[in-house]
């Protein structure tokens, strides 16, 4: 497959940032932030809750009117330019109202299949390109002038949009499999929501285990001569369907059968968060089975397998949550112990009603599963096609 180079700016109908509406005093005097208003401002917060309106921020018709030179039609890239999470991409959706770009990223059109440009600024290979005009350690940043210059190699228009559908045909099946979870998450969540809630019984009375895990010494690590192989679970892994397996840490084996061996989790565990955010909920799938976990983090073992599903939508429940709320010790951050966690109340129900909340969850894990395999394989497909490992030059898609 042929490539040619380019320089960024040369391919770009538009790269414009927030700041190119005017001066910092000129935007603080012109553009107010509120709960409700006009237009909705796009920020990487509002991508990683899958733009749903929770936490977004909006401004008026005047304010944005005044930040006309970084409005959103839907569909332009957005790089973010500034701090911890430089160089996250996402595309803008198409939503029902008037939408702007947020401070500390840019946005680009391009001349181009623009989601290949997405794809290619998503791969390793477009994240060094990025590295390479990152300045400043305290506070990492790049410009949108140093970003029109960099120079990447492009394939032919044919052969991107052939790159373009194999990795988008992933990607719409893994928003499907999302899709339909979310719906399995409201159904689980409304036959709880009908069950009689008269009966109730200890969380601790359900279990034969409830523990927590520990943070393994940075001295146990490097003492260890075995390899990092065991899952580690953090808050930060937890996701709204379960533990994201992409970005997992991993511990040596001796250190997870030695001084963390109170939590070896296995298969069917509830995992609840009770540490910093608490009341995130997730269970240990088989792929997660014998991993380990940190002290944010407690397991709850139950003796009955059959409780695994309700028990798991209950915890997902407000009154569950509220629970959690009114438990917590206010310190350096928010915590839950284990005791207080053991005695909140859980209502008891029926067996014959026990299977339903299995089958849903069930599903839910089956398509969370085949999404992770999903992932890998465009994970492993986007380098090869970006650098043309992969020849598409005779084959029809």
């Amino acid at each position: 497959m042929e490539f040619r180079k380019v320089i960024i700016g040369d391919i770009c109908e538009l790269v414009t940032d927030y700041v190119a509406n005017g001066s910092f005093k000129s935007l603080a005097e012109n553009v107010k932030y509120s709960d409700k208003g006009y237009a909705r401002v796009i920020r990487l917060v509002d991508y990683n809750n899958k733009f749903e309106k929770k936490d977004s921020i909006w401004v008026s018709k005047d304010a944005y009117e005044f930040l006309k030179k970084s409005k959103l039609d839907g569909g332009e890239i957005v790089i973010t330019n500034v701090g911890a999470n430089l160089g996250t991409v996402f595309i803008v959706p198409k939503l029902d109202y008037p939408q702007t770009l947020g401070p500390n990223s840019i946005i680009i059109k391009t001349k181009e299949n623009d989601q290949y440009i997405y794809y290619l600024l998503l791969s390793r290979y477009g994240q060094n390109k990025i590295k390479e005009i990152v300045s400043g350690s305290a506070m990492p940043k790049f410009n949108k002038t140093d970003f029109k210059n960099i120079i990447i190699q492009l394939p032919n228009i044919e052969n991107q949009n052939k790159i373009v559908k194999i990795l988008s045909t992933l990607d719409k099946k893994i928003e499907l499999n999302n899709q339909i979870n979310n719906n399995l998450l409201e159904l689980g969540d409304t036959l709880i929501g009908k069950l009689n809630t008269d009966n109730h019984v200890r969380l601790g009375d359900l279990a034969s285990v409830i523990s927590k895990g520990t943070t393994p010494t940075k001295k146990d690590i490097e003492n260890s001569k075995e390899i990092n192989n065991i899952k580690f679970i953090r808050v930060t892994d937890f996701n709204e369907f379960g533990i994201d397996k992409n970005n997992l840490q991993y511990i040596p084996e001796d250190v997870h059968t030695g001084k963390l061996k109170r939590s070896i989790l296995k298969e069917n565990d509830i995992l609840v968060s009770i540490a910093g955010t608490l009341g995130k909920i997730a269970i240990v799938t088989k792929k997660l089975d014998n991993s380990n976990t940190n002290q944010a983090v407690a397991f709850v073992r139950l003796k009955e397998i059959n409780d695994r599903g309700y028990i798991y939508f209950y915890m997902k429940t407000k009154a569950f949550q509220d629970e959690i709320e009114s438990k917590k010790v206010h310190a350096v951050q928010p915590n839950l112990s284990l005791t207080e966690l053991s005695n909140i109340k859980i209502i008891k129900i029926d067996e014959d009603k026990k299977q339903i909340f299995n089958i849903i969850l069930d599903k839910i894990l089956q398509n969370v599963n085949q999404n992770y395999t999903l992932m890998q394989l465009r994970d492993t497909l986007l380098p090869k096609l970006i650098n043309g490992d992969i020849d598409l030059e005779n084959i029809n898609i």
